[in-house]
């Protein structure tokens, strides 16, 4: 994500579209948000601008999720579905934070799949 910020993101993503750093918002349609709340803040050693601030650091979160399947009693869950889900659960903490703090469709993307990962392995484990 920082080296992303450093060169302010791609201008030519595999799509051959903007992918610079903020270009993903409520008018594209990659990525449409429509509750945006945005108030940039620069953030850490490298003044990393964070699009949205609030969003990007509530998503250590996650991390608790993380920590709370190693010590929970999961019936359903066995040993392997633990470990994708410590896993999916610590790489949505890295690709929310890289969408909420970029808006860009690299970030989106991470952040979608990891979504769509952990409700997969829910209902893997349920069936």
């Amino acid at each position: 994500m920082q080296q992303y910020w450093k060169t302010r993101g791609n201008k030519n993503d595999y799509q051959q579209m903007d992918d610079s750093w903020g270009s993903a918002g409520p008018n594209d349609e990659r990525n449409p948000v429509h509750y945006l709340k945005k108030e940039p803040k620069a953030f850490g050693k490298e003044n990393m601008m964070i699009i949205e601030p609030c969003n990007y650091v509530s998503n250590v979160a996650y991390y608790h999720s993380t920590t709370e399947i190693c010590s929970y009693k999961w019936g359903s869950f066995n040993t392997e579905q633990k470990i994708a889900a410590k896993r999916a659960f610590s790489m949505l903490t890295f690709g929310s934070s890289f969408w909420h703090g970029s808006h860009t469709n690299a970030g989106g993307i991470i952040d979608d799949n990891m979504i769509w990962l952990i409700g997969n392995l829910a209902y893997e484990s349920a069936v």
